[in-house]
């Protein structure tokens, strides 16, 4: 891998999770510089059952998979990661390696262009940037109109009216494009199969067909949940129905 690990720790934010130990995080970056990664996992997923998440831990988490050759567990953990920094070109080399290694290779059925665009948009900039954009153009809009409505320029005024239209779409850009990324982020759409291999059914019934196979590491997308069971899709368009216990949310 081309980064074997980030050691960047936030101190005030591992100081309000780790309380009495705000060396745990260095605790477990040092078990896996040695090599021990059982025990650096171990400490990682402390960290992480907590409540606490960065990006800096579920890079390092799947990281530690990774070297113990669970690939489905590395994948979950940067998939996870990707949701707070989509740009990381380490974790996106990182991703990209690790689908090499995973038995299923499940061709994407393409989408349309537009709706490609939007995504890599939207999605390719972390949250706080939306948010960021959202306040300066609002605040822009709202001095653009005072500017309008007490200026005696007519010139003035012209140039104003143009940004207050400007920044009015802008804001509104922004404010969608930011919700959309909130709700990527805090809703689990998606999902990794753990098991190393799971049957997909045409129905939520243990007794019903089974439509195709899945293999640990295969990324689903979660559509309908029906008491223990979810239905699912796969990149080529695919559906069924699996077992919540079959997969781990993202």
């Amino acid at each position: 891998m081309k980064k074997t690990l980030l050691i960047i720790v936030n101190i005030f934010l591992a100081i309000h999770v780790f309380g009495g130990n705000p060396d745990l995080f260095n605790k477990a970056n040092q078990h896996y510089q040695a090599g021990e990664y059982s025990a650096a996992i171990e400490l990682y997923d402390s960290i992480y059952n907590s409540g606490y998440q960065s990006f800096e831990l579920l890079y390092n988490l799947g990281n530690a998979y990774y070297k113990k050759e669970n690939f489905a567990k590395a994948i979950l953990y940067w998939e996870k990661a990707k949701k707070l920094n989509p740009r990381d070109e380490d974790l996106l080399h990182n991703l990209e390696l690790v689908q090499t290694k995973i038995p299923d290779q499940i061709d994407e059925v393409p989408h349309f262009v537009l709706i490609k665009v939007w995504k890599s948009i939207v999605f390719g900039l972390p949250d706080f940037f939306w948010t960021i954009l959202n306040i300066l153009s609002f605040l822009v809009l709202v001095y653009a109109i005072f500017v309008l409505v007490s200026s005696v320029s007519s010139k003035i005024k012209k140039i104003f009216f143009y940004i207050g239209i400007l920044s009015f779409f802008l804001t509104i850009f922004s404010g969608i494009a930011g919700y959309q990324n909130y709700r990527e982020i805090t809703q689990h759409k998606t999902a990794i199969v753990l098991p190393p291999t799971v049957n997909v059914k045409s129905s939520p019934d243990e007794t019903s067909s089974t439509l195709f196979v899945l293999h640990s590491g295969t990324k689903v997308k979660l559509i309908e949940k029906i008491g223990s069971w979810q239905q699912i899709s796969i990149a080529n368009g695919n559906k069924g129905w699996l077992k919540t216990s079959d997969f781990d949310p993202i």
